[in-house]
C-alpha cells in the first residue's frame, strides 16, 4: 500500500502497539529509517512529536514509500486507527454503508431520488463551468460526456426535464431538513461524522444549480461546513 506522508512542522499523534508484541512502524521520509514507534511513544508518554521532518507509516517496507495515499477514506481510516482499537472511530462509517444512518444511506443511493435529481440539474451545468479547472479543457468536458452518455444518460433528456427535477428536488431538500440533527451537524450535535463527508460534497454539486429554493437549515448546514474547510460554494446569491 503507498504512505501517508504527515507534511507539518509539529504534530502529536496518539500511538498504540495492536498487542504487546507489535509496535506501529514509523517512516521517515527524510533519512530513510524506520522509527520503532512505540520506543518513542515511551519516551514521550505515548504520543509521538514531529519535529521539522516527515514521517509515515509505511506500510509495505519492500515497495518504494510514496508521499501520499490514493484515497481520502484510506486516510481518515489510518487517522482514525491511530487513537487505537478500542476507541469508537468518529468519521468511519459500520459496515458496507457509506453513511452510518440508514435514512441517509438510502436518501443518497446512487439509484435514488435525490442523486438522480442532481444528476438532472447539475451534469449540463458543470461541463459549462469552464472558469474552473476541472473543465477548463475542452477533452475534460468530452471526456465526461463520453462517459455518461456511454452509460446511457442523456444530456438532451436532462434539459427537458430539468422543470420536473427542481420541483422534486425541492421537495427531498425539504425531507433532508428534517433529518439534520442541527444547523452545523448531520448526525451529532457536536462533531461532524463521516455522514458529513459525504453529505456536504453532494449538497456542494447542487449548489450550482439555479432557480433551486434551499430549506434555511439546509442551506445554512452546507454553507457552515463549507466556510470551516475553506471552500466556496457555487451559490450565485
Amino acid at each position: 500500500m503507498p504512505v501517508l506522508e504527515i507534511p507539518v512542522r509539529f504534530v502529536s499523534l496518539p500511538l498504540y502497539n495492536v498487542n504487546d508484541n507489535v509496535s506501529l512502524p514509523l517512516y521517515n521520509v527524510n533519512d530513510n529509517k524506520i522509527v520503532n514507534a512505540s520506543t518513542i511513544a515511551k519516551k514521550n508518554h505515548s504520543r509521538i512529536r514531529i519535529l521539522n521532518s516527515r514521517f509515515a507509516l509505511k506500510h509495505n517496507q519492500d515497495r518504494e514509500p510514496s508521499p501520499y495515499m490514493n484515497e481520502s477514506g484510506t486516510i481518515v481510516a489510518f487517522l482514525e486507527g491511530l487513537a487505537g482499537p478500542t476507541v469508537n472511530p468518529q468519521l468511519l462509517p459500520s459496515g458496507e454503508s457509506k453513511c452510518k444512518r440508514a435514512d441517509l444511506s438510502d436518501f443518497l443511493k446512487s439509484d435514488g431520488r435525490f442523486k438522480v435529481c442532481q444528476r438532472i440539474l447539475t451534469r449540463p451545468l458543470v461541463i459549462k463551468m469552464t472558469h474552473l479547472k476541472d473543465w477548463a479543457k475542452d477533452e475534460d468536458v468530452k471526456y465526461a460526456v463520453d462517459k455518461y452518455e456511454g452509460q446511457g444518460w442523456s444530456y438532451s433528456d436532462a434539459e427537458s426535464k430539468k422543470a420536473e427535477a427542481l420541483a422534486e428536488m425541492e421537495k427531498l431538500l425539504i425531507d433532508l431538513d428534517s433529518m439534520l440533527v442541527s444547523d452545523e451537524y448531520a448526525s451529532r450535535k457536536d462533531s461532524y461524522t463521516w455522514d458529513d463527508v459525504v453529505l456536504v460534497p453532494e449538497l456542494r454539486t447542487l449548489s450550482c444549480a439555479p432557480g433551486l429554493k434551499w430549506p434555511k437549515r439546509v442551506r445554512t448546514y452546507l454553507t457552515t461546513a463549507l466556510k470551516r474547510g475553506g471552500v466556496s460554494s457555487y451559490f450565485s446569491d
